[in-house]
């Protein structure tokens, strides 16, 4: 709103305390007559009259104008409530926030120690494994430890309000589950194509197509996934018949491992040692 002072205005920048009759004086002048005396003696000592004085106090004294304005001060009372309100709204969802995300992080913790004690009570399985349904005891905590916060790849530094804890976590438990991948997993189901190149009649197309499926499993730069896992659906269904659970398992760690294993790039990196489980081939 701008402010607009209305009427003429006479002011002095010295106040003296002396009360001077403007009328007397101006008659006798007049008429020829000599000054009267004043009826009060002039301060030895002006004293200025401030300037933040005279606006608040004589020019801007007259109600509806400025601090006294009641469209001014409603206006102003609604913008100091709507700030308070969203300040308010603001830090109370930004604790929330972190709560939530501190809370989630914690759980993410509890249920890593929970399979890994897990992990670590199942004894190791016995027998000849062809499926790779004997490992599963071992393989399915360790997933869930490794997935306990997500994908770590996918969150950022600031994640969860800068608490995720998934960067820190997530590679120790992950790299103890590809290793069970590459040395308990992937030569179990190494055995049971072994067995099917053996009984599968020479120079065949039955042959051929295992041959491809072993060829991927070992090499990712040439790996294609969908045609593994068409094969091993296909050998899975036929062992664990009505056991949809068995074979989504399966087909879950076959997949983690065909996306984040690649024997040959190891082989030619590390020597023989990596290659252990190709040894039967």
């Amino acid at each position: 709103m701008d402010v607009m002072l209305r009427g003429v205005w006479l002011t002095s920048s010295l106040q003296r305390g002396q009360v001077d009759d403007i009328f007397t004086q101006s008659a006798a002048r007049q008429y020829g007559l000599g000054n009267s005396s004043l009826a009060t003696w002039p301060l030895v000592e002006t004293t200025p009259y401030f300037t933040r004085r005279l606006f608040p106090e004589v020019l801007l004294a007259e109600p509806n104008l400025a601090g006294e304005n009641s469209v001014w001060l409603n206006s102003s009372r609604r913008r100091l409530t709507a700030f308070s309100t969203c300040g308010a709204a603001l830090a109370a969802l930004m604790v929330g926030s972190w709560h939530h995300y501190y809370n989630q992080n914690w759980q993410s913790g509890v249920n890593v120690l929970a399979q890994a004690k897990a992990f670590m009570d199942v004894p190791p399985p016995q027998g000849t494994d062809e499926f790779g349904n004997l490992q599963l005891p071992l393989l399915n905590p360790v997933r869930d430890a490794t997935l306990a916060y997500g994908d770590y790849r996918d969150h950022g530094f600031l994640a969860d309000m800068g608490l995720y804890q998934g960067a820190r976590v997530g590679p120790y438990v992950e790299q103890t589950y590809i290793q069970l991948l590459e040395q308990r997993y992937l030569p179990s189901l190494m055995n049971g194509l072994i067995r099917d190149l053996n009984i599968a009649p020479p120079e065949s197309e039955e042959k051929l197509a295992v041959l491809r499926v072993v060829r991927m499993m070992e090499d990712k730069s040439g790996r294609n996934n969908e045609a593994v896992k068409q094969y091993m659906a296909r050998r899975w269904s036929n062992e664990f018949h009505g056991q949809r659970d068995i074979q989504a398992q399966l087909m879950v760690h076959l997949d983690y491992a065909l996306e984040h294993t690649d024997w040959h790039a190891q082989r030619q990196s590390s020597g023989q040692r990596c290659c252990q489980p190709l040894d039967p081939l």
